[in-house]
């Protein structure tokens, strides 16, 4: 298994490629290559009181040499791929001495949440036969390659906030700097996709209104325990059904706006004031009970814990729900109800129900699944036929349509701006 989040620290070289020389703080020597009796042991270079072995470089060298299709009989190359590969450690240690003396923290629960998707990836890459196989070959445990990860995820973790402390939070982009690189790059840049506007009734396939009302009540009971008294993180431990943010206390990465695709959950995580616990929220996987845990001041990227209490509906439940989606299509089509009288009517999507199933311009790739191929052919005005998903139904009438287009550059002048 590779050496976690190596890839992820390519932008630290990048960034501070020069700093070891600048600062007087790292001094080095060039790595030096195996032999045929295994690597000459020695210290490749002293960062602070922290010496960096020539055996460490030359594990990353193991690893990193296949990847990127270097030779390791080719001298010129190999020695190169070694100098990168210590320049990159010395600019880590700096990092991580400079956030030490700074005195910066990591929240436990974000180290979890990057070990767990650290080993999650190692375990899809592999499969789970291969990744039990590579744990015996390496002699570790889970727990032991979990503990391995979590020291590596710590240390990332605390200089990527150095990073936007030191760096990021004090660059300025002028709108010259962001127009001339539009000016530059305008071949390169890609062309807008083609957008539709739709309304949009969506019906949730859901089970006997007894099952229904009893995992409500039991998110509500659990909201209860959680405004009594009882920690968030227990809880979602104790009782949530989202098996992969569990053991992390029902921790979620950080996302943005649409990432999601439910609109009423996501209203929740970007409106709800942070550490406050929201009643319990319908998705089509159940009831959520959502807590903010921060949220970036220009509300573009929100993190949250939640607890999911499930609702699985059964393969009657799903024929009948598709039987009466597709009898308001019927009345829709036959023009014995308007499309939007129907939304207000039927549909279970509370955030769009309210504009009569108008979700504005969406690009035409936000449409996955059966539900693209049941707008893709639509024209100005027509409905289309019922489109599965999980969890439920949708019937959507397309009222807009933009073609594929070059984008302006105000479309795109704060993207262009993060780039830059």
């Amino acid at each position: 298994m590779m050496r976690y989040g190596m890839a992820g620290l390519l932008l630290a070289a990048l960034v501070f490629g020069s700093i070891g020389d600048a600062s007087g703080q790292a001094s080095s020597s060039p790595a030096s290559p195996s032999t045929s009796g295994g690597v000459i042991e020695g210290v490749a270079a002293v960062v602070g009181d922290r010496p960096i072995l020539r055996s460490e470089v030359e594990e990353q060298f193991d690893a990193l040499a296949a990847q990127f299709q270097v030779d390791p009989n080719d001298t010129t190359q190999a020695n190169q791929l070694r100098r990168e590969i210590l320049d990159n450690m010395i600019s880590e240690q700096l990092l991580s001495q400079e956030a030490a003396a700074l005195s910066m923290k990591v929240d436990d629960a974000m180290v979890e949440e990057a070990v767990s998707q650290a080993i999650e990836s190692d375990r899809a890459r592999l499969g789970a036969e291969g990744f039990a196989a590579q744990l015996k070959k390496e002699g570790l445990t889970e727990a032991e390659l979990r503990a391995r990860y979590s020291e590596e995820a710590r240390e990332e973790l605390l200089r990527r906030n150095l990073i936007q402390k030191e760096i990021f939070s004090k660059v300025t982009v002028s709108d010259a700097q962001v127009q001339k690189s539009f000016t530059d790059n305008r071949d390169k840049i890609g062309k807008k996709p083609r957008t539709l506007r739709v309304l949009d009734l969506f019906v949730r396939t859901t089970p006997d209104s007894l099952i229904e009302r009893a995992q409500e009540r039991r998110a509500e009971d659990i909201r209860a325990e959680i405004v009594g008294g009882m920690a968030f993180e227990e809880a979602a431990k104790q009782y949530s059904d989202d098996e992969k943010s569990r053991a992390q206390g029902g921790l979620l990465p950080p996302f943005s706006p649409g990432d999601l695709g439910d609109r009423s959950f996501e209203k929740v995580a970007f409106t709800a004031p942070v550490g406050e616990v929201s009643e319990p929220i319908r998705t089509n996987l159940g009831y959520h009970v959502v807590q903010v845990v921060n949220r970036d001041a220009q509300g573009q990227t929100v993190q949250i814990r939640h607890i999911l209490i499930k609702v699985t509906p059964t393969r009657a439940d799903d024929s009948r729900v598709q039987a009466r989606v597709a009898a308001i299509r019927g009345e829709i089509v036959s023009g014995k109800l308007d499309f939007a009288e129907a939304v207000r009517r039927y549909s279970n999507d509370a955030a769009s129900r309210e504009a009569g199933g108008d979700v504005g311009w969406l690009a035409i790739d936000n449409f996955l699944g059966d539900t693209r191929g049941a707008v893709d052919s639509l024209r100005v005005g027509e409905v289309s036929r019922v489109a599965q998903v999980d969890g439920g139904y949708h019937i959507f009438k397309l009222v807009g349509e933009q073609a594929e287009s070059d984008y302006t550059f105000e479309e795109i002048k704060e993207e262009l701006r993060g780039i830059v």
